[in-house]
């Protein structure tokens, strides 16, 4: 089934499909333009299937037309606005849950780097709900999933020590020890882990993961951009809070910018 829709009907029903119905105005302007620039950045992303877009997470989720009040105003008020970097070109406007306080560069997740997706310090998601999570495996799990999936070294002590106390001040890429690395993105995946962002106690032979955010931390942290709304930061501040170099600009000039 093939759902034929205006652009900005589809940018509403997305904004409430990934913002819920009860975030606050000046958000739901971000989330349009944000939608609005994803959309047309990957419109041809289905063109072999006859398609542009589909309703999932692979694309953006949308569950239908909206008829919430405060979408369909903020969808009008941003009517045309989309994101782009130096060179004019539509951003990845990707976005996630919780930051746990800071976000992420491009290249630790995906290896390329982006110039205006970059790591910033976000208070804004402290005290948020997905800002902290808790999850306690067996010690014996980890250190099986340490040597068989990654050959890390648990038979030497420091090794051992370091892996079942692994901290994280700040956002790392890899658990690293003695140039052996175990990307914390598969670490993420495998357990299946809200984030990559966690430091590891260990009380018995349990080890707790104490996790800071809600997904891969790249571009805007939604539950940070809610919290700037509610303070009184308009769109334009939330969206060079998260996203550096880029600019705000309507689709009708962008041909004209870019010439």
């Amino acid at each position: 089934m093939i759902n034929e829709s205006v652009l900005d009907n589809y940018i509403a029903g997305v904004s409430e499909a990934e913002a819920g119905s009860r975030s606050p105005a000046e958000f739901y302007k971000v989330q349009a333009i944000l939608a609005r620039t994803y959309a047309l950045a990957h419109i041809n992303k289905h063109q072999l299937e006859g398609f542009n877009l589909c309703d999932q997470v692979h694309c953006q989720a949308f569950f239908g037309k909206t008829h919430e009040p405060e979408i369909l105003n903020a969808v009008a008020a941003t009517k045309g606005k989309v994101v782009v970097d130096e060179d004019m070109n539509l951003i990845v406007a990707v976005f996630h849950s919780n930051s746990g306080g800071q976000t992420v560069n491009s290249e630790d997740v995906w290896g390329k780097p982006t110039s205006y997706l970059r790591s910033v310090q976000d208070t804004f998601s402290l005290k948020m709900p997905n800002a902290k999570w808790q999850r306690k495996i067996a010690m014996a799990d980890w250190l099986d999933y340490l040597k068989i999936k990654h050959n890390y070294p648990v038979e030497d002590s420091s090794a051992r020590w370091y892996a079942l106390h692994f901290r994280q001040d700040t956002r790392k890429i890899n658990l690293e020890y003695n140039n052996i690395k175990v990307p914390l993105k598969n670490v993420r995946t495998d357990f299946q882990l809200k984030s990559t962002f966690f430091s590891l106690d260990l009380v018995g032979d349990t080890l707790i993961f104490n996790g800071r955010g809600f997904g891969h931390g790249i571009g805007m942290c939604q539950e940070g951009a809610m919290r700037m709304a509610k303070a009184g930061y308009d769109y334009k501040d939330v969206l060079n809070y998260y996203y550096k170099n880029v600019h705000l600009i309507d689709l009708k000039d962008l041909n004209f910018f870019r010439e």
